[in-house]
């Protein structure tokens, strides 16, 4: 009976990571965010106004949990189900550098990581997803 019981936790914490997860990635996705964290991280949007970037600067709409990494079936692990063995972009978008508009498109990936310290250096994921 005790195994039920911790397995009967794990299921809801593990629910509840995925529901907080889902959440973080919508809240994150929407664009004055976005358009905030372009201001901070990249040098050609820092004396732009975080509401221009964000109408102005960010293409469409960003997609959250939908692009695969991999585009290549080869890759799913065979006898699995698929949207577990399939690594998706958290938060996927397009962006214009100001400066240059029309002429220089950005790919932007947000990934949100819950810890400071992962188990893997955060350097080698941004890495793998850039090649």
């Amino acid at each position: 009976m005790e195994t039920l019981t911790e397995a009967a936790k794990n299921a809801y914490t593990n629910e509840l990571n995925k529901k907080y997860d889902e959440q973080l990635k919508k809240t994150l996705s929407i664009k004055i965010f976005l358009a905030n964290i372009l201001k901070d991280c990249l040098e050609e949007f820092k004396e732009y106004d975080q509401y221009d970037i964000a109408e102005k600067y960010i293409e469409g709409e960003p997609e959250v949990s939908v692009e695969a990494v991999h585009r290549n079936d080869k890759e799913v692990i065979t006898g699995m189900d698929r949207d577990d063995t399939v690594v998706r972009y958290d938060i996927l978008f397009y962006a214009y550098v100001p400066s240059l508009l029309g002429t220089v498109k950005l790919i932007i990936n947000i990934e949100a990581q819950n810890k400071f310290n992962t188990k893997y250096p955060l350097l080698k994921r941004a890495v793998y997803y850039c090649s």
